[in-house]
């Protein structure tokens, strides 16, 4: 079996306890390690609500001393990521890989320079907020958006490659976050408020938005975030099939095709799917409409143009003269879509002639 987990906190109850990552009677451990073939945990340095400036700077300065020497214990079975380089090698190693994460971009201080402090320090993810208001924005608790030193801080934290994570903020945040952000970023613990109404969990069209721009989801299997009202745990394994489920119909899962023959043969998209989201959102904007108004339009077609595919620069250079010229808004919506279907086709098939019966699934196509 495999893990990849994107958010664990209990690294302060390990220490409160002084427990060892192999003895703990925490939420975590390592007990049965030899059952994974391989194991990728995140380990979040959570910040309290009420720790500001400098204190909170140097909570996670306590924080990284201490994961250094608690898994310097255990050298033989674990390791931190100092490079993303070194993940594949820990891994073969069959040891786990421990990335260090911070949660609440409280512990920023208030000072856009300690990105790049906590950065050179490789911490490789943070969340912007924990439940309550902080000085990039809010959690659930309240329904102010990102602040201006907020949507600073999403800039550098991509210019350094620290990865934005958006649990635990709140929804006007979560609008800020995607008129700010350039790259693909991810909820590390955050599960669907479809299936359960919690203010914490994400609503559809964040969830499918997060997976248009090639970031991730990570599950939340706390029974409080599963299932209304908390029943403790009852029925916790279907509610979490029933999470799973939902997700890849929304197309949380890698775009593939698979061929019915003879034999079954699935071919995966190995190109990442992420800018998806953006590009749609920039020829939708040459219309001045949104992506719904874009699928919209796209029903009254009549002729489809060739239209440079996921590169906004080349299609713009395709677009904007086909509007010059007066060509139909429906005729050119559609072809922007079909730009997208025509290349995440032709790098699932690499070649092979699509024939016969085939699936296609996940991805754009979902």
């Amino acid at each position: 079996m495999k893990i990849f987990d994107l958010h664990c906190d209990t690294i302060e109850a390990l220490k409160n306890n002084n427990e060892t990552f192999d003895n703990s009677i925490t939420q975590f451990t390592m007990k049965d390690q030899e059952k994974l073939d391989k194991a990728v945990q995140f380990l979040a340095v959570w910040v309290p609500d009420h720790l500001r400036g400098q204190e909170a700077v140097d909570f996670i300065n306590g924080y990284y001393e201490y994961m250094k020497e608690a898994v310097g214990k255990i050298a033989d079975k674990a390791a931190l990521v100092e490079d993303m380089s070194d993940l594949d090698t820990i891994l073969n190693e069959r040891k786990w890989a421990f990335i260090r994460s911070i949660e609440s971009g409280a512990a920023l201080g208030g000072k856009l320079e300690n990105v790049d402090h906590f950065a050179k320090l490789n911490f490789k993810m943070m969340t912007l907020t924990w439940n309550g208001i902080n000085e990039l924005g809010s959690g659930s608790r309240s329904e102010m958006g990102l602040t201006d030193f907020g949507k600073a801080a999403v800039r550098r934290m991509e210019e350094v490659g620290m990865i934005v994570d958006c649990s635990h903020l709140n929804d006007a945040g979560f609008e800020d976050l995607l008129n700010c952000s350039a790259k693909p970023f991810v909820a590390s613990h955050s599960n669907l408020r479809a299936l359960c109404s919690h203010s914490r969990n994400l609503r559809d069209d964040q969830f499918k938005e997060i997976v248009a721009r090639g970031g991730l989801c990570g599950i939340n299997i706390y029974s409080r975030f599963l299932t209304e009202p908390d029943d403790l745990g009852a029925g916790q394994k279907e509610q979490l099939l029933r999470l799973i489920d939902r997700m890849l119909e929304l197309g949380g899962e890698d775009a593939k095709i698979i061929y019915f023959g003879r034999s079954v043969e699935q071919r995966m998209n190995g190109t990442c799917a992420g800018g998806t989201g953006a590009f749609l959102d920039q020829m939708a904007s040459l219309l001045n409409t949104n992506t719904a108004g874009l699928n919209e339009l796209a029903k009254g077609y009549q002729t489809i143009y060739p239209i440079a595919s996921r590169c906004g620069v080349f299609a713009k250079t395709d677009v904007q003269p086909l509007l010059n010229e007066g060509a139909a808004k429906e005729d050119i919506a559609v072809s922007i879509l079909q730009a997208v279907v025509n290349q995440t086709i032709s790098g699932l098939a690499c070649g092979r002639p699509i024939r016969g019966n085939v699936a296609f699934l996940g991805g754009p196509l979902t």
